[in-house]
């Protein structure tokens, strides 16, 4: 097991953490673009479209990840990085929901829309749209985060050990 001489534990875990945290708002600021875009050219009722959030979270993850290992003499500890892209992509997609859930309330042509897509009505309609929104981000994250620790894994670069 490689032993690492770094800053102290509080110094490391508040760096590590404004990492994830400055990532996420990257992924949640692309997610909105991505929106954006797709409501300017009339295609946000197209809703398989939704999946290049998704492939835009890979590389944000990915580059936060890779610099956490170069930073940290090439090596990272498994669960921390699982735990740093898990984190980047839930959090991205919290704040896009925050955003998605104010701009329900300003378009209800489009909320209406998305309302007519769902197989039943729905109490609250802004908040359980927001709410499948994030819990749609949330397991994607955990998707992205497994595969990205896995290339890790598989260069040797990773220790198994928590």
């Amino acid at each position: 097991m490689k032993t690492l001489e770094t800053k102290p534990k509080s110094t490391w875990y508040k760096d590590n953490l404004q990492a994830t945290i400055n990532s996420s708002i990257i992924v949640g600021a692309s997610y909105i673009v991505i929106f954006l875009i797709a409501k300017i050219f009339s295609l946000a009722e197209v809703t398989w479209l939704r999946f290049l959030n998704y492939v835009v979270l890979f590389p944000i993850v990915y580059g936060a990840v890779g610099k956490y290992y170069v930073l940290h003499k090439n090596y990272i500890n498994y669960f921390q990085g699982f735990s740093m892209g898990f984190l980047i992509g839930s959090l991205g997609s919290l704040y896009y929901s925050v955003i998605f859930y104010f701009y329900l309330k300003f378009d209800p042509l489009f909320m209406k829309t998305i309302l007519n897509k769902l197989p039943a009505q729905i109490i609250y309609p802004e908040i359980s749209i927001a709410f499948i929104n994030f819990s749609e981000g949330l397991s994607f994250s955990v998707i992205v985060a497994l595969a990205i620790m896995q290339l890790y894994k598989r260069s040797g670069a990773s220790s198994a050990e928590f």
